[in-house]
């Protein structure tokens, strides 16, 4: 499964450069040689109506809207909404979880995250969607 990973186009959206360069690295250190990183959310779309991710990871806190990505990918077209979207979080309040969950987030987790559970997750995520 975890060819899965390796030929899988990963967004990045994160706007804490560092923590944005660590992500990279660890999803290269799996064998991903597509990962894209954004910093904005208008950045971040741009880039998901270009490259089409397999997947993208983004942080829950953008700009005071803790969902903002996630929600405009919603309003998009059909390709766009079923692209499969893991919120990472330091935030583990209930509203927040439901309201990424109604949006239609495919994981929630929370940070600082094991890179273990993540890579476990993305793979889950990935072979359940039938991403390809």
């Amino acid at each position: 499964m975890s060819f899965l990973l390796t030929k899988s186009k990963i967004l990045i959206f994160e706007p804490d450069k560092q923590e944005r360069h660590d992500m990279q690295m660890m999803l290269i250190s799996w064998g991903i040689k597509s990962v894209f990183e954004s910093s904005t959310v208008g950045q971040a779309l741009r880039m998901i109506e270009g490259i089409r991710p397999d997947m993208i990871l983004s942080t829950a806190y953008a700009a005071g809207d803790d969902c903002e990505l996630l929600s405009a990918t919603r309003g998009m077209g059909e390709h766009i909404r079923k692209i499969p979207f893991i919120i990472l979080s330091r935030k583990a309040e209930r509203q927040l979880v439901s309201r990424a969950i109604e949006l239609g987030a495919s994981g929630y987790l929370l940070k600082p995250f094991d890179p273990v559970s993540l890579r476990r997750h993305c793979l889950h995520i990935l072979y359940s969607e039938g991403v390809s």
